[in-house]
């Protein structure tokens, strides 16, 4: 099965070998050649079509298939005596079909093939001899130069791409390198500022369980809730380690919006309080004011801030019931 591989690049392959059948059917019916040829071209896109719809077999076995069927209804072209001087013509067509392969393989069939043509021309149909006119003969010259110099320009390009994305490999590997020696170092930081934070925040603790004047607690608690809000980034670096180093695995937990408010209040009351900053109060009647205003206003925040109108200091809460939602975040 070819899993997420029906990408676009194999349709356009499925689109260009259908076209390319179609045209030859077309003209083996109005030349009059081979004419049991076109069931078999035929059996041939649709088998295309099914592989590619169905997803059947692997990415490389589809692409094979449609360069074989190429190759082969251009060699077909090739060996009839009216089609001598529109050879070149084909083989450029094919050979743009199948760059984007990236196979230099496929461009040495189509050389060998052109070659092979122009010897069966030669040998068998004999429309090639000594005694052919000037005119026909710069036909076949310029042919020749314009079919292999095809080939060889698609190879060439073919190259340039290939050693492209080997530089794009090599950087990306540099990268990937970088990113795992940044992910190691940020490691070996946070566990080695884990224990000072930790110390901080127990000290706080055990000072705040005395009897503190009331200046000396607020500032211990100030202090604690620095040590948590360090420890909190602390452990985010140490999450962008394990996601670096690919060992995070994420857990699906049912929460509670209420208690996510309430840890992005406790984050930012130290640096609000430093700002005397106090927030609004949300209803189920601000609703259509807030939808409103977001809507013209996109880059607005869902919370406004308004100086406070007095300098005393409010505990930040969240409350939620069933008739409505309130959020109050006074500091």
């Amino acid at each position: 099965m070819r899993a997420g591989e029906q990408t676009g690049r194999h349709l356009l392959l499925a689109v260009i070998t259908t076209v390319f059948s179609g045209m030859l059917g077309l003209t083996t019916a109005v030349m009059a050649w081979e004419l049991w040829t076109i069931p078999l071209v035929a059996a041939g896109c649709f088998s295309v079509w099914f592989l590619h719809i169905g997803k059947l077999g692997s990415g490389k076995f589809y692409e094979n298939l449609c360069a074989g069927l190429l190759l082969l209804e251009f060699f077909f072209f090739s060996v009839h005596e009216s089609s001598l001087f529109d050879i070149p013509a084909v083989a450029c067509i094919v050979t743009l079909a199948l760059f984007m392969l990236n196979k230099k393989w496929v461009l040495h069939v189509v050389k060998a093939l052109y070659v092979l043509a122009l010897l069966y021309h030669v040998l068998i149909l004999r429309t090639i001899t000594y005694d052919i006119g000037f005119r026909d003969g710069f036909r076949l010259v310029l042919g020749a130069v314009v079919a292999l110099g095809g080939t060889a320009l698609a190879g060439y390009w073919i190259k340039q791409r290939a050693a492209q994305r080997k530089w794009y490999d090599h950087v990306f590997a540099e990268l990937e390198t970088a990113g795992r020696q940044n992910a190691v170092f940020l490691s070996n930081v946070s566990h080695e500022l884990r224990t000072p934070i930790n110390m901080v925040i127990g000290i706080s603790e055990v000072a705040l369980g005395k009897e503190l004047s009331p200046d000396i607690r607020a500032d211990m608690t100030s202090i604690k809730l620095a040590g948590k809000r360090l420890s909190n980034q602390i452990n985010n670096m140490m999450d962008y380690t394990e996601i670096m180093e690919g060992t995070l695995t994420p857990v699906k937990e049912d929460y509670m919006i209420t208690s996510v408010l309430n840890d992005v209040i406790t984050m930012t009351a130290l640096q609000s309080n430093r700002h005397r900053l106090e927030s609004l109060t949300l209803t189920r009647r601000c609703r259509p004011f807030l939808w409103a205003t977001r809507r013209r206003f996109p880059m607005c925040s869902r919370f406004w801030w308004k100086t406070p109108s007095s300098s005393r200091r409010r505990a930040a809460s969240t409350s939620a019931s069933d008739t409505g939602w309130r959020v109050m975040a006074s500091i």
